[in-house]
């Protein structure tokens, strides 16, 4: 193989090229080829151009990316790589970092490209028509002309909210569709621009929603987040080569396969945030630097609306639908004499998913019992949707359509109402009469019937499905309102459907109740 050939694979590669061009200090500040962790591999591998991602403290992250980033810009002639971050400190030590990689380089290749204006923002390549730019989110202005190839948005959860309105949508419009624009960022709680950008990445990317496509790497992936039994740094007590286990820390051994090294490493950090004395925030501020799911380290103490560790079981037991019927995901087929509730809060296509689910509800032991059986989700117009809920009713013994009445769901109704005779009729919550008006009407009033009756029955639902698991975690109670911090249609299909099963037979003789318990 030809040196030019040798080069042109190096450079083909983002890995490759990092560990073999540049070097890093270590945490001893001994200077060592820079060898990615497996975090940092998966980082660069998994990046497809426009990138949110949750990361744990102190993994790398900013040093692999601004090294990418530079070996762009002086290996692609004319590259702009731009670098915002939340303060102007940090700003500093990022391009320190930057300029430490290309004078190590400089010593290793003396013919990279010159770097001709070294400034506190700027390092620019005139010799190839590249610039290396970094700003701070609360002083920076960009101007408007330059075409910008690589963005990183650096801590972008401790951005200011205004900051970000006057930069973000200023700045992204600069960098072409085949640019990168990498928004990186540890937590920082719910409502703010950040989590907003994860979760509808999260839940919108598959579905034509979002460009972003979502990245989460938790602090147990990190092969450095350990603390074997004889070291100096085991908390008293730890000391052993087996540890005796809370209920948390089995539940994470089990479903994440952690070692007794990874928890004692993870004590020891929960006790050096314990010693801040942040009146018991120290947990939530352990899962937010450390995350250990996507969901927990955004939350806030107290602010979802259910059980977490209900939901937290059902997760474990979410799984791909074995069966499908037409559009329907299927994990309970019908069976003979069963009554079925078909649930659809229906969206308006190019902008909301519509969600159709189906349950059963029987009574055992004296507890009643949910059973999710089916789902079809997707960006359907409601007149499509309303017969496909339609043919699916059918498939399940004629069960009973129910749907959220309101806007795009009245044409829905209409289609239902005209060719299907099972559906629902709307009741009075409190004498529980029922009207001539068909379908389900969610508001402000009947959503806190909504939430109570979802309440009561979560102890007792099987789902399998993570979409209505990870909706239902969604739920926040803000200023006694139900509101959802993402989307919410699987949860609203749920709810409706739970709180509409009055309105058909239910094994064991259970015949719905009227009125609600306000919360």
């Amino acid at each position: 193989m030809s040196k030019t050939t040798v080069l042109e694979d190096i450079l083909s590669d983002r890995v490759k090229r990092i560990e073999t061009l540049l070097d890093i200090e270590d945490k001893s500040q001994n200077l060592i080829p820079f060898k990615l962790t497996r975090l940092q591999n998966r980082m660069i591998t998994d990046m497809t151009g426009r990138d949110v991602i949750v990361k744990p403290s102190q993994m790398g992250a900013s040093s692999v990316i601004i090294a990418d980033l530079l070996l762009d810009t002086i290996t692609r002639p004319g590259t702009v790589s731009v670098i915002v971050s939340h303060e102007e400190f940090i700003t500093q030590r990022l391009l320190l970092k930057a300029q430490h990689y290309y004078d190590r380089l400089k010593e290793k290749i003396p013919t990279i490209p010159e770097m001709h204006h070294k400034s506190s923002n700027l390092k620019s390549f005139p010799d190839i028509h590249s610039s290396f730019y970094i700003g701070s989110s609360r002083a920076y202005v960009f101007g408007r002309g330059e075409t910008i190839h690589n963005l990183l948005c650096d801590e972008y959860a401790f951005w200011d909210e205004d900051a970000i309105e006057r930069i973000m949508a200023a700045i992204s419009q600069r960098v072409p569709v085949t640019g990168r624009i990498i928004v990186l960022s540890t937590p920082n709680g719910e409502g703010n621009s950040f989590h907003e950008i994860y979760v509808n990445a999260k839940e919108g990317h598959a579905i034509g929603k979002s460009v972003f496509t979502p990245h989460f790497y938790a602090w147990y992936e990190h092969e450095e987040y350990t603390i074997p039994f004889d070291s100096p740094y085991a908390l008293p007590g730890d000391n052993t080569p087996e540890l005796d286990l809370t209920d948390e820390e089995r539940l994470l051994v089990n479903l994440h396969g952690l070692t007794h090294d990874q928890i004692r490493w993870r004590r020891r950090k929960i006790v050096e945030f314990e010693s801040l004395r942040r009146s018991g925030s120290s947990r939530i501020l352990f899962t937010q630097e450390y995350p250990e799911d996507d969901v927990s380290c955004f939350l806030t103490a107290g602010d979802m609306a259910y059980n977490g560790d209900i939901l937290n079981e059902m997760a474990k037991n979410c799984y791909k639908a074995p069966h499908q019927y037409n559009q329907a995901k299927i994990w309970y087929q019908p069976e003979p004499n069963k009554k079925y509730i078909i649930s659809a809060d229906v969206g308006v296509a190019k902008h909301s998913e519509t969600v159709i689910t189906v349950w059963h509800f029987e009574t055992k032991d004296n507890k009643e019992i949910a059973t999710h059986c089916a789902t079809i989700s997707g960006l359907i117009m409601p007149n499509k949707a309303a017969e496909m809920a339609i043919d699916l009713a059918i498939y399940y013994n004629g069960g009973l359509i129910t749907w959220d009445a309101a806007s795009q769901g009245i044409a829905f109704g209409d289609v239902v109402y005209s060719k299907y005779g099972n559906i629902y009729y709307r009741e009075d919550l409190q004498s529980g009469l029922k009207s001539r008006t068909p379908g389900w009407l969610t508001s402000p009033r009947t959503k806190l019937y909504m939430y109570d009756q979802m309440s009561r029955i979560l102890p007792n639902m099987i789902t399998h499905d993570s979409n209505l698991v990870s909706q239902i975690r969604n739920m926040r109670v803000v200023n006694e309102r139900l509101e959802a911090v993402g989307l919410d249609d699987f949860h609203d299909s749920a709810a409706i459907a739970i709180c509409c099963r009055g309105s058909i037979p239910v094994t064991v003789g259970f015949a719905g109740e009227s009125g609600w318990t306000k919360w």
